[in-house]
């Protein structure tokens, strides 16, 4: 039996889980952290997006390209003591999930397979913000409804969406 739930129960329920999870995370730290891991070991804690809670006529993920569902943090713990790294440091940098494989590839020294795109952010880990910050982001998907298109640049979001019968998508 389904039963309807409020925005603000679907809310309290989503932070219920998320306080599970952060348990989680604590468990797994700190038993890396007995094991004396935490001397070699990166942790990433990221994810692929968001969830709306009816915030544009919708519940759930993968339905849009509004912020809610894009703009994801990603924490990253280096080794304990380690030469050359900032931390810690909190950036409001726009970087992309496809630079992750390229950033662990350069830490571990691992030459990138020519497959792999996106760039290291090894340079924000070091300090150089410059070096690997963007201030423009472009995303575009089909939910089988519409063709769903969006620009960033810097503080500005434009988002455009098309039934897919209107576009001339390649096969």
């Amino acid at each position: 039996q389904i039963t309807a739930v409020s925005r603000t129960g679907m809310l309290n329920l989503y932070r219920q889980d998320l306080k599970r999870i952060d348990r989680k995370f604590e468990e797994l730290y700190t038993s890396l952290e007995v094991l004396g891991h935490l001397e070699n070991t990166w942790v990433l804690i990221t994810s692929d997006h968001g969830e709306e809670f009816y915030d544009h006529g919708n519940w759930g993920h993968g339905k849009s390209l509004y912020p809610e569902f894009i703009n994801v943090p990603a924490i990253l713990v280096p080794p304990a003591e380690l030469e050359g790294i900032k931390k810690p440091q909190q950036l409001d940098s726009m970087v992309e999930s496809i630079d992750i494989a390229p950033t662990f590839g350069e830490l571990a020294q691992i030459a990138p397979p020519q497959y792999w795109e996106g760039s290291s952010l090894y340079p924000l880990l070091t300090g150089d913000i410059q070096a690997t910050t963007m201030n423009t982001a472009l995303s575009q998907f089909n939910d089988g409804r519409y063709l769903w298109s969006a620009a960033i640049v810097d503080n500005w979001q434009v988002i455009y969406r098309e039934s897919p019968d209107a576009v001339d998508l390649p096969t």
